[in-house]
């Protein structure tokens, strides 16, 4: 599509999944997505290529809705929109480079910073923080323990992390979850820095690297600087 004309590239985005996030060794995408954001039918068809791509693949679904109701009713009439598209939350992060994210279902609940400039899977919680001291208090075994005890767990899955119920609750160190802390900025990416060196350097995404983090029998020396860096991060939460 963007070989075809360079104006599509306007209208396509990298779409990230609670997946990749977990399982990727550098946390890449493979997925794109087209997003006419909140345009009109009008102003959508400014890409002709993507609207008509849009019109085969999703509106015939839309139009199948089976449910009479004022959602269905709307998501038949705005075929070409996100079904649940959340303005607020790409407004904020219009103003930041990059954001903290975590798998909404995961074995370990796990945090990491992601590029702002990309869709978001329903599948991810997206917190438009983009300071080291946020990622370290959300990622303190503090913080674990109140999430676990709040949030569902699934059968084999794990965690099923809530915001409202983990996040919104939670007695951040300072009132404002924003403010920097520098012991805690410091050791927060000292251990996102070294996470992702060492998931790099093996091939492995951070369900494997948490797997070999939580088993007391693994005792390789990067493990066990990783297992470090942690309890420097919750000394300084």
């Amino acid at each position: 599509l963007i070989a075809k004309s360079q104006r599509n590239a306007e209208r396509v985005f990298p779409y990230l999944g609670g997946a990749e996030v977990n399982s990727h060794p550098q946390q890449l995408f493979d997925r794109y997505v087209i997003s006419f954001d909140k345009m009109s039918l009008e102003e959508a068809r400014r890409w002709p290529d993507l609207i008509e791509l849009v019109e085969q693949r999703v509106k015939p679904e839309r139009d199948n809705l089976r449910a009479d109701n004022a959602s269905a009713r709307a998501l038949k009439q705005n075929w070409w929109r996100f079904q649940a598209h959340r303005p607020e939350l790409y407004a904020a992060l219009d103003l930041l480079d990059r954001c903290l994210v975590a798998a909404r279902v995961s074995k370990h609940l796990m945090f990491c910073m992601q590029p702002a400039d990309r869709i978001f899977s329903e599948q991810l919680y997206v917190f438009p923080l983009d300071n080291w001291t946020a990622f370290a208090t959300l990622h303190s075994r503090i913080h674990e323990t109140w999430a676990w005890l709040l949030s569902s767990t699934m059968r084999d899955a794990g965690i099923r992390y809530s915001a409202s119920d983990c996040f919104d609750t939670f007695p951040f160190p300072s009132p404002a979850p924003t403010a920097v802390i520098p012991g805690a900025e410091r050791d927060g990416q000292a251990l996102h820095e070294a996470r992702a060196t060492f998931m790099m350097d093996t091939g492995q995404g951070l369900t494997a690297t948490y797997n070999l983090l939580k088993d007391p029998a693994c005792d390789d020396e990067r493990i066990l600087k990783l297992r470090e860096l942690h309890e420097r991060l919750d000394r300084a939460v």
